[in-house]
């Protein structure tokens, strides 16, 4: 997908949450301790019904605006994403937004996402963003986002995120398009997955729940791609993070 393209895509399903004012109803000024006790950190919010960016930050490093420019779109945002990850990166933003129509909750300054990405000039960017406003029926009028630069931190395989907060569990099941969260993995997947936790092969895993060993590697083959993950570690991994284990 086209990086015009999907700024247009994007700004729709925002319009989508609907505008009763054109004022802006949030002091961007409370922001302004972020930026000064991380000045290596790009900082924005997102107006969620209007489809329009607030720059915070200054960081021309992380987001390739012009200093001047306060009010943006999605684009400075998007042609950050390598070429290799940005198809995804779409489709994992298009599902994020997407559950902010859901009508379901979020707990202000607790429920957030993390993504970790990959930039067009090869650094590697923690991406972290809160809901810091929700309309009567709990969906974001605003959020906070943050991008930090953790090349020096940590080598990255591929792209990855994480949900956290209270609404933890029903942001990963909307996410996966479940009406409940205790379905993301069946009983099997998640007993296979317990085994591999304790360091069992798949020939061991089969022996000890009397199945074939070409089924146990298609139960992993299916949680990692259930749980978006880049192994079968990473899956348990991610499955305790996620309650579900």
């Amino acid at each position: 997908m086209k990086l015009n393209e999907f700024n247009e895509q994007l700004k729709s399903m925002y319009l989508k949450f609907g505008c009763s004012s054109e004022s802006l109803d949030i002091d961007l000024a409370q922001f302004d301790i972020l930026t000064r006790i991380y000045p290596n950190d790009a900082f924005y919010v997102i107006d969620c019904k209007r489809a329009i960016i607030y720059k915070l930050s200054d960081n021309i490093n992380l987001l390739d605006v012009d200093k001047k420019e306060r009010i943006m779109d999605f684009k400075p945002l998007m042609s950050l994403v390598h070429d290799k990850q940005f198809d995804k990166f779409c489709a994992f933003t298009e599902r994020c937004v997407g559950m902010g129509s859901r009508q379901f909750f979020l707990t202000p300054f607790k429920d957030e996402v993390k993504s970790i990405y990959k930039t067009s000039r090869g650094h590697t960017v923690l991406k972290t963003v809160s809901v810091i406003a929700v309309d009567k029926n709990g969906n974001p009028d605003y959020t906070l986002g943050r991008l930090t630069d953790i090349t020096d931190v940590t080598e990255l395989a591929g792209m990855s995120y994480k949900f956290f907060g209270p609404s933890q569990k029903k942001m990963y099941s909307f996410f996966n398009g479940l009406e409940k969260f205790d379905k993301i993995l069946g009983e099997r997947e998640l007993e296979i997955l317990n085994y591999v936790g304790k360091g069992y092969s798949s020939k061991s895993i089969s022996d000890v729940l009397f199945i074939s060993e070409h089924t146990v590697r298609t139960h992993r083959k299916n949680i990692v791609k259930k749980l978006d993950a880049h192994g079968s570690i990473d899956a348990y991994n991610k499955a305790k993070d996620m309650g579900l284990m």
